[in-house]
């Protein structure tokens, strides 16, 4: 889903020892998702209409892998992740709509398990999902009904 969201992912991985690895990864939005210069108008136009989102994140896991030699094959993770939205609707003046901004941090932990692929020892695909708590906190008038 990175892609038609305009975000990019990058990521790091250290294997550590057989079993064992730690890994870093960064996610941001390329350009405004949403906005009124963006090329993505059914995204504008179907979603989010006139609201502008930016954010960007950071999530760190160290991943074992049971029962294969780390990098590759079935892992299960701990994580912990930061992530940081910045909100903006502009205005509706034919309705009589202030333009409004909020700001949303988010720090959040779980656990996931997944499988991961290898290709030429330098670039991965991976799957994983799993449950996670995440810690709010916020400024604007969005959080009054929040989108996150």
């Amino acid at each position: 889903m990175a892609l038609p969201l305009k975000t990019i992912n990058l990521s790091y991985e250290r294997i550590i020892n057989n079993s064992l690895s730690a890994q870093i990864q960064y996610f941001c939005v390329i350009g405004n998702v949403g906005a009124p210069s963006t090329d993505f108008y059914i995204f504008r136009s179907f979603l989010w209409n006139s609201t502008c989102y930016h954010w960007f994140g950071l999530t760190t896991e160290i991943r074992i892998y049971p029962k294969v030699k780390a990098p590759q094959g079935l892992f299960i993770a701990p994580f912990l992740h930061y992530q940081h939205y910045l909100i903006m609707e502009s205005p509706d003046e034919a309705n009589g709509e202030e333009q409004g901004s909020a700001y949303v941090g988010k720090i959040g932990l779980g656990l996931c398990m997944g499988r991961q692929w290898l290709i030429k020892n330098h670039l991965s695909f991976d799957l994983y999902g799993g449950p996670g708590i995440n810690f709010i906190t916020g400024t604007g008038a969005v959080l009054e009904n929040p989108v996150i």
